[in-house]
C-alpha cells in the first residue's frame, strides 16, 4: 500500500506551526479541572495515568520499545507512581519526571507537553520576550524585541540573577538524551514555558547578557502571545527564507524554517527572479537553522532549483490500533495515511518502499536556477528540514556541506496528543516511523559531503563562515545538477 508519497513529519516548535492533532478521550468521572503546578497528585490518579501512558504507547507508537523493553517502561512507570505515595508529590514534579520518562522512548517526535501554558497564554499569561538558541550549552539571542537593544547572538550568562549554566543544567533532561541534538532545539522552543511552570517568571525579566566582551543587565517586560507574535511578524529574520548577496554572482538563500507551501512560494518567486536579473552564477541553500514544519515547503523550494526526480524518503510504516480508530475517527485517520485504512484489523502493520514510480518530478518552473548551488546542513537541521537534505543528497541533487544533521534519517513522526484523564497531564507520541532517501544507521542524521563546522569564534552566515565558503567551492566544483 503506497502512504509515504506525501508524508509530512511535523515539530512543534514555538510558531512555526503544528500538524492536525487528537486528543485521547477522557473520563468524565475520574477527570481533574487544571490542576496547578503545586496542586498535589494522588498515588491513585498516578498510578492509573501511568498504566494508561504506557498502553497508549504500546497501541500508538510505531515500534514502541525499540530502544528499551515494556518490562523496563513499565518499571519506570512504576517509580513515578510511588513518588505519590506520600502524598506530596506536585503536578510540577510529576510533569519532570513524566517528560523525562517520555524522552526514554528515544524519540524526538514524542515529548510531554508543559501542563498550563497553553490555558495561562489565554488568559493573557505574559512570557519571556526572546527567542535563544543553545550551541554546546551555551546560550546566544535569536530574536529580541527590536526595543531591547539586545543584538542578535549575544550571549546570554544569567537570567533573574540564575546563571544560565544552571538553568540548562535543569531544564536540558526534559528536552531530549544528553546526545541528541533535537533537546537543544526543545529547549529553545520551551525555554521560556519552563521559566514559569517551574520558577513563576512571567515578568519582568532581568537579562544579562555579554556582547563584545562585556556584561549587562536588560530588563524586559514579559509579553503577551499576541504581543510576542506582532514582534515576531514585524521582523524580518523570521521569516522562512531571507536572501543576501555576500558578494557578486554570489547569493546565499536562508531557508530557516519549513512554512506553509503558499508562503514559501510567494517568497521564492521574487527571490530567483532577482537571481535571473542579476545574473548569479553560485546559489548556496543554508539549512543549518531549519528544524522543520511541513514537507510540502521543501517541495515548493525544489522546483525553484531542480527538475531531476526525488523523494525525501525510501519508505515507512505505522501500525493500526483500534486506540488509533477512536482518537482520530475515519475521516481523520485516512487523511493522515491514507483511504481503505480505517477498516483493517488493528495490529496491521501497513509499510511502503518508494519504487521509481512513486518520485516527484518537479513541474517546468521558468524561475528555475540554472547555476550552480548547494545546500549547507548542521546539528540543527530537523524533522522536515532533514527530510529536505535527505533528499538533495539521497537523489543527487547538490553537494550537501557543513555537519551531520540533528534530525536523524530513520526515525519516527506524525504525533498525535494523548491527554491523561486523571492528572489532566499530557504527551505527544509519535504514530509513524519513516526511513530518509540516504541509507545510515540508526539515530544518524544525513552526513555532508563536505564535513566542515563553523567556530563558536565565528557567526554563523558572516563573510567569515567557513561553511559557506566551502559551500561555495562545493557548488562550484560539483557543477549543474
Amino acid at each position: 500500500m503506497k502512504i509515504f508519497r506525501c508524508v509530512a513529519l511535523v515539530v512543534v516548535l514555538g510558531w512555526l506551526g503544528a500538524t492536525a492533532h487528537a486528543q485521547a478521550a477522557a473520563a468524565p468521572s475520574a477527570a481533574v479541572s487544571q490542576p496547578g503546578p503545586l496542586d498535589v497528585l494522588g498515588y491513585d490518579d498516578v498510578r492509573a495515568d501511568m498504566a494508561e501512558l504506557v498502553s497508549a504507547i504500546a497501541d500508538l507508537h510505531p515500534n514502541p520499545f525499540w530502544s528499551r523493553s515494556r518490562t523496563q517502561l513499565e518499571a519506570d512507570a512504576a517509580a513515578l507512581s510511588e513518588l505519590a505515595r506520600g502524598g506530596t508529590l506536585k503536578r510540577r514534579e510529576c510533569f519532570r519526571e513524566l517528560a523525562k520518562l517520555i524522552i526514554s522512548l528515544d524519540d524526538p517526535h514524542s515529548w510531554a507537553f508543559t501542563p498550563g501554558w497553553k490555558d495561562y497564554l489565554a488568559a493573557g499569561g505574559r512570557e519571556m520576550p526572546l527567542e535563544l538558541q543553545f550551541r554546546d550549552g551555551a546560550a546566544t539571542v535569536k530574536f529580541a524585541p527590536p526595543d531591547s537593544g539586545i543584538p542578535k547572538a549575544a550571549s546570554v550568562t544569567a537570567i533573574n540573577g540564575l546563571l544560565m549554566a544552571d538553568l540548562y543544567k535543569e531544564f536540558r533532561p526534559l528536552t531530549g538524551q544528553a546526545d541528541d541534538p533535537f533537546g537543544d532545539e526543545f529547549l529553545a522552543t520551551f525555554f521560556s514555558r519552563y521559566l514559569w511552570f517551574f520558577h513563576d517568571w512571567s515578568g519582568p525579566f532581568t537579562v544579562t547578557v555579554a556582547v563584545d566582551g562585556s556584561s549587562r543587565d536588560v530588563v524586559l517586560p514579559g509579553l503577551t502571545s499576541q504581543e510576542l507574535d506582532a514582534a515576531l511578524g514585524a521582523a524580518d529574520e523570521e521569516a522562512p527564507l531571507a536572501l543576501r548577496m555576500p558578494q557578486s554572482g554570489i547569493a546565499v538563500l536562508e531557508f530557516r524554517r519549513c512554512a506553509a507551501p503558499e508562503k514559501i512560494r510567494a517568497l521564492a518567486e521574487p527571490m530567483f527572479r532577482r537571481l535571473k536579473d542579476e545574473h548569479v552564477g553560485t546559489l548556496i541553500v543554508d539549512a543549518r537553522d531549519n528544524a522543520g514544519g511541513g514537507d510540502d515547503a521543501w517541495r515548493v523550494l525544489l522546483e525553484f532549483l531542480t527538475s531531476k526526480p526525488y523523494s525525501g524518503y525510501r519508505g515507512g510504516s505505522f501500525r493500526v490500533s483500534q486506540r488509533l480508530k477512536d482518537m482520530l475517527g475515519k475521516e481523520e485517520m485516512e487523511m493522515r495515511f491514507q483511504t481503505g485504512v480505517f477498516d483493517l484489523a488493528p495490529g496491521t502493520v501497513v509499510a511502503h518502499t518508494v519504487e521509481p514510480g512513486d518520485l516527484i518530478t518537479p513541474p517546468d518552473n521558468p524561475l528555475r536556477f540554472d547555476g550552480k548551488w548547494a545546500v549547507l546542513a548542521g546539528r540543527r537541521t530537523f524533522s522536515s528540514g532533514m527530510a529536505f537534505v535527505s533528499a538533495v543528497k539521497g537523489y543527487d541533487l547538490a553537494p550537501v556541506v557543513g555537519e551531520e544533521t540533528g534530525g536523524r534519517v530513520k526515525g519516527f513522526g506524525q504525533w498525535v496528543r494523548v491527554k491523561l484523564p486523571r492528572t489532566g497531564l499530557e504527551v505527544a507520541l509519535s504514530t509513524k516511523q519513516f526511513d530518509g532517501a540516504v541509507d545510515v544507521p540508526l539515530r544518524r542524521g544525513v552526513p555532508p559531503d563536505v564535513q566542515v563546522k563553523c567556530p563558536a569564534s565565528i557567526p554563523e552566515g558572516s563573510e567569515n563562515d567557513p561553511v559557506v565558503r566551502a559551500g561555495i567551492e562545493a557548488a562550484r566544483a560539483e557543477g549543474q545538477k
